[in-house]
C-alpha cells in the first residue's frame, strides 16, 4: 500500500447542501501511480452525507473537466453514504491513476450542509455548482473556491502502480512430498517429480516358486532317502567251511 495523496488538517465549511463540488489535485502533489485505489473522505466536527462520488483525470477543457475515463466510487457497494468520526473509506477502485496528470474528485452533496475544508498552499482547487453534475465529463458553469481542497482526505494505491507487485510464483513442488506408487505388489518404477532433482525408484517383486499349495506361500522342498550299502560283519551268519587234511603218505 502506498499513499498517492493525503491531507490531514481541516476546517469546517457551511452551505453545501444540493451542490456538486469538484476537488482538483495537481500532479505535483501525487506521490505515485496506481491501478487499484481507495479514497477516504474526511470528517470535521459533524457528520455529513453525500449521494455520488466520481474520480478521474482532468481533461483538456476547463480545469475541473474529466477526460472521459472517470469512474464511480462506491462505499460498501453503495453510491452514497454518511461520513462520521474517523472518516469514510471507499471500496477498492479499479482505475489507472497516472501521477503525472491532475485528477478530479467530484462529489454530489444531497444532504450535507457542513463539510471539511482545507485551505491549500500546495495548488489544490475546488469548484462547485448547484445540482447533481458529478458524472459529467465536459462540465461547465462552475464557480471557484480557489486555494481550497474539500472533503478528500487521502487517495491510496492498494495494488499495482508505483508501489510493488505481488510476485507470481511457479513451482512444480505440489505439495512437498514425492508421488508414490502404492500398488501392491509394486510392479513398475515411480518417479519423484515433487522434489527437484527427480529420481526413479524401481521395485521388482520377487519370483516365488512353490509346490506347497496348502500354505501360501511357503517354499518348495523335497526329501530324498539315500541308498545305504553296509556290510554287517559282526552279525554275519555262521558258515560251515569244509576242511581238507592231508597226511603224508596217507590217502583220505
Amino acid at each position: 500500500m502506498a499513499t498517492i495523496y493525503e491531507q490531514t488538517t481541516w476546517d469546517a465549511s457551511d452551505g453545501w447542501n444540493g451542490h456538486t463540488v469538484r476537488a482538483v489535485i495537481p500532479a505535483s502533489l501525487l506521490a505515485v501511480s496506481g491501478t487499484t485505489l481507495t479514497l477516504k473522505l474526511a470528517y470535521k466536527d459533524t457528520n455529513w452525507s453525500f449521494s455520488k462520488v466520481y474520480i478521474g483525470h482532468v481533461g483538456v477543457g476547463d480545469a475541473y473537466d474529466f477526460d472521459g475515463t472517470q469512474v464511480q466510487v462506491l462505499f460498501s457497494a453503495s453510491a452514497g453514504g454518511t461520513v462520521t468520526a474517523g472518516g469514510l473509506t471507499s471500496d477498492q477502485i479499479t482505475y489507472s491513476l497516472d501521477e503525472t496528470k491532475n485528477i478530479v474528485v467530484a462529489i454530489y452533496l444531497s444532504g450535507a450542509a457542513t463539510v471539511p475544508k482545507h485551505v491549500s498552499a500546495g495548488g489544490e482547487n475546488c469548484y462547485y455548482i448547484s445540482g447533481d453534475d458529478a458524472a459529467t465529463t465536459d462540465a461547465t458553469g462552475y464557480s471557484s473556491a480557489a486555494g481550497q481542497i474539500q472533503m478528500v482526505e487521502n487517495i491510496l494505491s492498494v495494488g499495482g502502480g508505483g508501489t510493488y507487485e505481488v510476485p507470481t510464483v511457479t513451482t512444480t513442488d505440489t505439495p512437498n512430498a514425492p508421488s508414490i506408487n502404492t500398488a501392491f505388489p509394486p510392479s513398475a518404477s515411480t518417479t519423484d517429480t515433487a522434489n527437484d532433482p527427480g529420481y526413479s525408484i524401481g521395485l521388482t517383486p520377487p519370483s516365488v516358486t512353490t509346490t506347497d499349495t496348502a500354505n501360501d506361500p511357503t517354499f518348495a522342498y523335497a526329501w530324498t532317502i539315500p541308498t545305504v550299502y553296509t556290510r554287517d560283519v559282526a552279525n554275519a551268519p555262521t558258515a560251515t567251511i569244509p576242511i581238507r587234511r592231508k597226511r603224508v603218505g596217507v590217502n583220505w
